[in-house]
């Protein structure tokens, strides 16, 4: 366990402000470079430089940083990456989001977002997974705390939408290090049936977590929600979920409730792909206005 840094403290040019949360993986801090910028600043513990894919993994993490950080579509998606470094334990260093709000915002304030705004979040979160999905990148975590809803008010929504914490994403035409020495991370409730079967998770198994989340936010419900306990996982391996209906607008297309469905089904090569969600939420988008 690393310790824990209390306020003021000085870390690789850092100066940690509060501590924000601690994770299965790592301890997470608001802090300040010496310039003065506030950062999010993230200390592993997991893994450490005791475990043998420890420089495999932070090469890895480098890789997969940089091909988001090197292409716009991706970079526009996720939050900015500022450094990593290493010192007896792995730290990496994000933008500090002020104001920001998890998706799961949304969902607690339902009644207070419109149809609008939530149609043009579902399309800027689909817009994300498939510019990751193109460079061959599975979050494997999709979840509505790992989508942050940021003040905008050049936007008609009031918020852009950004996908954060892809630590334990990796690349689907490559093996991640940790494969075979330990489990894929995930969320309960969120998870594909072949990610709950220790199976390797694909694109399709990102395509199943952002159906449940697109179900929560266009029709106002998890689509599982009679099985949000032990019976999850059965449920998803047998697709026994509430089908998604959205019943407002008048005007939406009966092609958006088949295809957020079908994302749910529990073979992953009959679910849609990012880029066929997308061309569905544009249309509905355009239909909209």
């Amino acid at each position: 366990m690393p310790e824990l840094f209390p306020k003021g403290i000085i870390k690789n040019g850092y100066q940690i402000i509060e501590e924000l949360s601690r994770g299965a993986f790592a301890i997470s801090y608001k802090a300040q470079s010496l310039t003065g910028e506030r950062v999010f600043f993230k200390q592993y513990k997991s893994p450490t430089p005791v475990i043998d894919w420890f420089a495999e993994y932070v090469n890895h993490q480098k890789e997969i940083k940089k091909c988001i950080q090197d292409n716009s579509e991706t970079r526009s998606h996720c939050y900015k990456i500022v450094e990593f470094f290493e010192d007896n334990y792995f730290y990496q260093v994000f933008e500090f989001i002020n104001e920001g709000r998890t998706l799961a915002y949304c969902f607690e304030h339902f009644v207070d977002f419109s149809w609008t705004d939530r149609l043009i979040f579902a399309k800027d979160l689909m817009l994300g997974v498939k510019a990751l999905h193109d460079h061959k990148i599975v979050h494997c975590d999709i979840k509505p705390d790992n989508l942050i809803l940021i003040p905008d008010i050049t936007v008609d929504s009031g918020y852009v939408l950004r996908i954060i914490d892809l630590d334990w994403s990796f690349f689907s035409n490559k093996q991640a290090p940790w494969h075979g020495l330990q489990g894929y991370v995930g969320t309960s409730f969120y998870m594909s049936p072949e990610h709950i079967d220790d199976k390797t998770p694909s694109q399709a198994s990102d395509i199943f977590s952002c159906g449940i989340v697109l179900g929560q936010l266009l029709a106002g419900e998890h689509p599982f929600h009679k099985n949000l306990d032990d019976s999850y996982d059965h449920a998803a391996f047998i697709g026994n979920f509430a089908p998604i209906k959205i019943k407002q607008p008048m005007n939406a297309s009966k092609e958006l409730e088949n295809i957020l469905n079908a994302c749910l089904n529990p073979n992953p090569e009959q679910r849609p792909t990012a880029k066929q969600l997308c061309d569905v939420l544009i249309c509905q988008n355009e239909l909209n206005h």
